[in-house]
């Protein structure tokens, strides 16, 4: 059973990009990589490659979820971290992956409108024209936030009008 004290030492390392630590506290506890659902956003709040990377090397599912179908994806999406995004899609993060609220990752891109963001995931197979259950897709979600250059790019690169 892993104790809420080596959690917490793994976290105060990691957000003070201390990593020999966290590399010692992965290595005697490996199962800290089984907080990621639960800690997801905090872990991708204060990611970095490296982190990333030791905790991927530890064995954390670059797809994993959280208890809402969120992904680690989803999360640097939602902050706009196209450096994260583009790390997180070389390491083989699915793009079409959608969470229990209907939503994919370029949909959450789609309603910040990043830019940068919406074009890495179209490099990497995101479906331009998902429609989730309730209907809504990246369009709907660009419209419904006032995200004008957003809506602009998907009309000039093939999203289907509805």
């Amino acid at each position: 059973m892993l104790f809420t004290q080596e959690i917490e030492r793994f976290l105060h390392h990691a957000q003070h990009q201390d990593y020999l630590p966290c590399s010692l506290l992965l290595h005697g506890h490996a199962e800290i990589i089984s907080t990621v659902p639960a800690l997801m956003y905090k872990y991708v709040e204060m990611a970095d490659e490296t982190l990333l990377r030791m905790l991927l090397q530890y064995g954390l599912d670059v797809n994993v979820q959280d208890f809402g179908g969120r992904t680690l994806l989803s999360f640097a999406c939602k902050l706009g971290d196209s450096s994260l995004i583009a790390f997180l899609l070389e390491q083989g993060a699915d793009a079409s992956i959608v969470q229990d609220s209907g939503e994919t990752p370029l949909m959450v891109a789609a309603a910040r409108g990043n830019l940068s963001c919406i074009k890495l995931l179209l490099e990497h197979n995101a479906d331009l024209n998902y429609r989730s259950g309730d209907g809504r897709t990246a369009l709907s979600e660009a419209i419904d936030n006032f995200q004008t250059e957003a809506v602009h790019f998907l009309l000039g690169n093939g999203v289907l009008r509805a």
